[in-house]
């Protein structure tokens, strides 16, 4: 999951290199703590064959994998979360936030012409829009569009289904300025992660009211206002195509139309390498995946440290309700392995743990916050569950009650990554009297039958890192009933709530780590998540296609797309 969202105290927030989730998304006071030591990474920051536009052919079709086809298109809704959804919004709405590859934030002059603090107490920010932005029925993109999605999104009417009020929560009033173009953000409390807001930014009309923020925009993509607009979908062919809009007021794009077709991990990667699709979008941190994709006479593929985490949700119900065998399951799995076999055979120099679940190895905040949770001790997992009252059967499974320990592992089929996982991880449940059940289901329903409802006992999929990890991770953790809409465990810690709100309240950055840092101690004391390593951001790319490739923290521009002359 993505997901996606952070930045010099007041001036800018945030020029320092936040970061975290969605799914597939920031000085001077209390320390954080010792760091991780962390190798150094052997790869770029980014990769994606960067020309001058002058070096580009005007038009062109571009066919672009991602691994959900809708149907729900509104980003803000907490079922269009997905990364290739995103991927799609994003040459479509507008982004007026940007970031390059350290994650240092820059704004769009196409939608925002200047954005600014203008005062600190209360803290409020000044938005100069782009008096040529309009949307693609007409209507100017203006302060009521800013009114709405704050509204919609800022928790008060719980009807709306927000994938996260992070930050909007915060903001006490949206008002007019000197004119319609003139939009005035005020705060009830300092928000460290402001420029996360309005980022993607939808219209009035979809914000309108519960109804329409989660029908207007599924299997519908009606309003635009980017560099492309909705061309059509084939539901039988799995693909939306957007086309580039003669409306458009800023740089023109150098492609004619961009084709986002649906196809499963190992599906794309044969794709790309038989030359049937031009861009491989996240290919898994496999070895048999990235050989596939690697021997493709037409394309390559790059390869860039990503923000992205690799790890396993736990479910709050059923059997997994149990703290104590979340406990003994975690105690009992060998993290260290999955990063070995999953990246092994890839372009990395060192293997490690991921063990924080907010910060990434190499940014400012990150620290070993594992402890013993994220230690492998199978005796103890063993103990653990011995003094929970799960008796060893015969069988070499555990039983309490009359009940056998089967604990459900669910992974979307075509993902290699995943059903590579299930190999490894069933032994290790084994070893420790576990039954672990391996559940595959179609990739298509994976998170919207199964992961989104809670339709789990614990499931594995890849966080999509984002350079703001306050507010893209607040979603994840936080309770589900508090804003939490990413939340997909089910799971309530009051500490952690309060933990978040601190950090994203300080505009010091220091306590704003240290208040992430202590709720991801919460984090794996409750085993809300197990991290298994830091992602690698590796995409497949037609060889004639130039500014497209593995990003990072840096965000896309579609208008340099193109093919080379």
């Amino acid at each position: 999951m993505n997901k996606q969202q952070r930045r010099a105290l007041l001036a800018l927030p945030l020029t320092i290199a936040l970061t975290v989730s969605a799914c597939s998304s920031s000085g001077g006071g209390t320390k954080t703590g010792p760091k991780t030591n962390v190798p150094a990474s052997n790869l770029p920051t980014l990769d994606i064959n960067a020309h001058p536009t002058s070096d580009l052919k005007d038009g062109g079709t571009l066919t672009w994998a991602i691994e959900q086809f809708g149907p729900q298109w509104n980003y803000n809704e907490v079922n269009g979360t997905d990364s290739g959804i995103f991927n799609t919004i994003s040459a479509l709405m507008p982004e007026p936030t940007r970031t390059d590859e350290h994650a240092n934030v820059t704004f769009n002059p196409d939608y925002w012409q200047s954005v600014k603090v203008i005062s600190t107490t209360p803290q409020k920010i000044e938005y100069k829009l782009n008096p040529k932005g309009k949307w693609s029925n007409g209507r100017a993109i203006d302060v009521t569009d800013f009114q709405a999605q704050w509204k919609a999104l800022n928790g008060t009417n719980t009807k709306f289904a927000a994938a996260s009020t992070t930050g909007y929560e915060q903001v006490s009033d949206v008002s007019q300025g000197t004119d319609q173009f003139d939009v005035i953000v005020t705060f009830k409390t300092p928000f460290a992660e402001w420029p996360t807001l309005f980022s993607p930014l939808y219209p009035k009309e979809v914000n309108a009211n519960p109804t329409t923020f989660s029908a207007m925009y599924n299997n519908a993509i009606p309003i635009t206002a980017g560099p492309f607009k909705f061309g059509s979908f084939d539901k039988s062919a799995q693909t939306v195509t957007v086309v580039r809009d003669p409306s458009w007021w800023g740089t023109k794009p150098k492609l004619d139309s961009i084709v986002f077709k649906t196809l499963d991990g190992t599906a794309a990667d044969q794709a790309f390498a038989n030359g049937e699709i031009d861009y491989d979008y996240f290919i898994a941190n496999v070895a048999s995946e990235y050989d596939l994709a690697k021997s493709s006479k037409t394309g390559h593929v790059t390869v860039a440290g990503g923000p992205n985490q690799r790890h396993f949700t736990f479910h709050n119900g059923g059997i997994t309700a149990d703290l104590q065998v979340r406990l003994a399951i975690a105690y009992g799995t060998n993290r260290l392995a999955f990063a070995k076999s999953d990246l092994n055979g890839l372009p990395i120099q060192n293997f490690a743990t991921l063990d924080n679940h907010i910060f990434v190895p190499g940014q400012t905040g990150y620290q070993n916050n594992s402890g013993a949770v994220g230690t492998y001790d199978p005796a103890k997992a063993n103990s653990t569950l011995d003094a929970d009252g799960w008796k060893m059967g015969s069988n070499g499974y555990r039983t309490k009650n009359g009940k056998e320990l089967d604990v459900r592992f669910t992974i979307p089929a075509g993902t290699a990554s995943s059903a590579n996982e299930a190999k490894l991880f069933q032994p290790m449940m084994k070893a420790i009297g576990v039954k672990l059940v391996i559940t595959t289901v179609p990739s298509n329903d994976f998170f919207t039958k199964y992961v989104i409802p809670g339709n789990f006992d614990i499931t594995p999929f890849t966080w999509i890192g984002t350079p703001f990890p306050g507010s893209g991770a607040k979603a994840i953790y936080i309770g589900p009933k508090v804003g939490g809409g990413e939340n997909y465990t089910g799971m309530d810690d009051p500490v952690i709530d309060q933990d978040f709100k601190d950090a994203l309240s300080s505009l010091d950055l220091n306590v704003y780590r240290q208040k992430l840092n202590d709720a991801d101690v919460h984090i794996w004391n409750e085993v809300h998540s197990l991290m298994l390593f830091q992602r690698l951001d590796m995409d497949g790319v037609n060889n004639k296609v130039a500014n497209l490739g593995s990003f990072g923290f840096s965000t896309i521009d579609y208008t340099k797309i193109g093919f080379l002359k």
